[in-house]
């Protein structure tokens, strides 16, 4: 005979399910975010500075002729531009003319993205871990953590010096999936370019793209969910990637 849960002493109020069968069993256990283009508006100011320094050369350039390297590692973007405009720019020599001036503009600037701070909180209500996976410095994303007031937020971050190779390389969530302990099909990365989208989707992780004006046109088909904005990723739609 099959007993009633009353029958042994336990009330039908004490058990309770986070989520109902129909809605399916939610896997989400943490989201990775990107740094530049996702927790900071950087690539204006990247190509602003670029662009100055290369038209200081002599070159007729515009943002459409360099756009597409956005996300790209720094060496890639020198390594084209030399071949493309017959240059022989030296990458020590681009950081020391451009970096001053571009990084006293941005952390003059720069200011949280609307809405992050409101989802950061409402996935540390709901238990999933947040980490950060850049290609970036760790000395430039701190920076902008700090002045944000989010460090606290984030329970790993990992960057350009703790990985062999930058995106489109996937080593970068690789590394922040094995320092958060979850598993990659269980986990949503957020990323503005079609590298970072490669790079997330090759280290098995759903992917969220959140384009930055240049990089619209980017070929995103790897992605699941394309927003134009935080406020418009919700949890539930976060975990229905993972189901």
């Amino acid at each position: 005979m099959v007993k009633k849960l009353g029958e042994f002493g336990v009330s039908n109020k004490m058990i309770a399910f986070p989520y109902s069968i129909k809605e399916g069993i939610k896997m989400l256990e943490a989201v990775i975010f990107d740094f530049d283009g996702v927790i900071i508006d950087s690539p204006p100011y990247y190509l602003k500075h670029m662009k100055k320094y290369l038209r200081e050369l002599n070159t007729d350039i515009t943002d459409e002729n360099i756009k597409h390297l956005v996300g790209y590692p720094f060496a890639q973007k020198i390594q084209y531009i030399n071949k493309t405009y017959n240059l022989n720019i030296i990458k020590e020599e681009f950081v020391e003319k451009t970096s001053e001036e571009m990084n006293k503009e941005m952390h003059e600037k720069i200011q949280c993205p609307s809405n992050l701070e409101n989802m950061l909180n409402e996935l540390q209500k709901n238990g999933i871990e947040r980490a950060i996976a850049s290609s970036n410095s760790k000395n430039n994303v701190m920076f902008y953590l700090e002045k944000f007031g989010l460090v606290e937020m984030f329970s790993h971050i990992v960057t350009l010096e703790q990985v062999g190779n930058p995106k489109p390389a996937p080593d970068a969530y690789i590394e922040v999936m094995k320092r958060v302990g979850k598993k990659p099909e269980n986990s949503v990365a957020i990323e503005d370019t079609i590298i970072g989208v490669e790079a997330a989707a090759e280290a098995g992780l759903k992917v969220v793209a959140k384009p930055n004006k240049f990089t619209l046109d980017h070929d995103f088909s790897r992605a699941d969910l394309i927003i134009n904005d935080f406020e418009e990723l919700t949890i539930k739609k976060l975990e229905d990637l993972t189901e």
